[in-house]
């Protein structure tokens, strides 16, 4: 749901196919990892808002779980790294009410 509603709403943006597909990755992995790591989570509930600002997509990733400590494994953890290297900027905000992901895309030739 989360994919394919993003992608509707790309298309209704600036965003280039390529942009595109990297902020619906992004975010996907943004929600994936609020489901699988938030601890004492609220009932799986995860918020995403979308926005264009300018020449820029910003997506928020909002859950109200506590971010759990990552384990060492040799094939998991690199969900983070994939978002930074789509994004432009990546910034987590961790609280008692919830982690926050704001993920924002520099859309390239748009105005």
């Amino acid at each position: 749901l989360v994919r394919d509603s993003l992608r509707a709403w790309l298309e209704g943006t600036p965003a280039s196919t390529a942009d595109a597909h990297d902020v619906v990755l992004s975010a996907w992995e943004a929600c994936a990892n609020a489901v699988e790591h938030a601890h004492d989570h609220d009932g799986g509930h995860v918020r995403v808002r979308a926005e264009l600002n300018d020449s820029a997509v910003t997506i928020v990733v909002e859950d109200a779980g506590r971010w759990t400590p990552p384990t060492v494994r040799t094939d998991r953890g690199f969900g983070l790294k994939l978002m930074h290297s789509l994004m432009s900027s990546v910034d987590i905000a961790r609280s008692d009410a919830g982690t926050r992901v704001t993920l924002e895309k520099e859309l390239a030739g748009a105005d």
